[in-house]
């Protein structure tokens, strides 16, 4: 999570939370897999109706099943990570934030920890959250890094990937590194891989082996994926501030559908069609309700 004038993904503290996410295309099919990994169970989904003039979006994070205001929460300016990181903010903190989303078009975003990193491109400060801007007026990564171009997009921790349904994706780092995908796949866990030389972090070694060789890309194979790289959540995992998988997206950006999974079960998983959810009112609920 990252802090200064907003929260980002819940997982800004590599070493105690850790993340994944993935975006791959085969030429035919364009998929992303999202591994948020907290130690609150309140998780919940929410849906931004689409208008005249913007794309719907349909967002994964934590909170009680409360629509922010707006369609995201912003905590207050100033509000500063405590001492030790992510893992010791209060939980509610998080609440109406999203960790990952997909508009109505096939763009997706997803965002993991790294560490700090204070710098400035010299360019005018981005005002709010810049995934979100881009998921409700861009529909492919070239136009969201038109955008992105123009601005200092704030990011003091933490990196963002975007992938959409034309084969394109890119990572944007704190710092304002901007990597861009090979047209195949992308992965990023919690390291600035622009910073480092020597990858050691194994859950992206494992993503980066087991996309770089799939005989036939499905919704399954992502799911498999995702699933290899997370952790089942314990029962007291707040109280003793143990993290775990609460929940796992893959999402189907060529068809437009998110599989949503809970708390690490992936026997089953929720379909969530972008479009006709997001034609809708504004609304969000608890991930658990889907699951009874």
């Amino acid at each position: 999570m990252r802090t200064i004038a907003l929260l980002a993904t819940a997982a800004m503290t590599a070493s105690a939370v850790p993340c994944s996410v993935f975006y791959v295309y085969d030429g035919r099919l364009a998929l992303a897999g999202d591994s948020e990994d907290w130690i609150d169970p309140n998780t919940q989904v929410w849906f931004v109706p689409k208008t005249a003039t913007t794309h719907g979006v349909v967002y994964f994070g934590f909170g009680k099943g409360e629509y922010p205001e707006g369609g995201i929460r912003r905590t207050r300016k100033g509000k500063e990570l405590p001492e030790g990181g992510v893992i010791n903010i209060e939980p509610s903190d998080a609440y109406g934030f999203p960790q990952a989303g997909m508009n109505d078009a096939g763009l997706f975003f997803g965002g993991a920890a790294t560490d700090a990193v204070k710098t400035t491109n010299g360019k005018p400060k981005f005002d709010g959250f810049f995934a979100d801007y881009v998921l409700r007026h861009c529909a492919t990564v070239k136009e969201a890094l038109e955008v992105i171009a123009r601005y200092d997009v704030g990011l003091p921790q933490g990196q963002i990937l975007l992938g959409d349904r034309l084969g394109n994706s890119a990572v944007i780092e704190a710092g304002n590194a901007i990597l861009p995908g090979n047209g195949k796949y992308q992965v990023i866990t919690n390291f600035r891989k622009s910073a480092t030389k020597d990858v050691t972090c194994p859950r992206y070694k494992k993503l980066d082996t087991v996309l770089s060789a799939y005989d036939k890309l499905t919704v399954p194979f992502a799911r498999d994926a995702i699933a290899s790289v997370g952790r089942a959540p314990t029962r007291d995992s707040l109280e003793k501030k143990v993290p775990g998988t609460q929940y796992s997206v893959v999402f189907d950006l060529t068809n437009g559908i998110a599989h949503l999974y809970n708390r690490f079960d992936f026997r089953r998983d929720v379909r969530i069609d972008v479009k006709n959810e997001t034609s809708g009112p504004a609304r969000a609920m608890k991930m658990s309700s889907l699951f009874p």
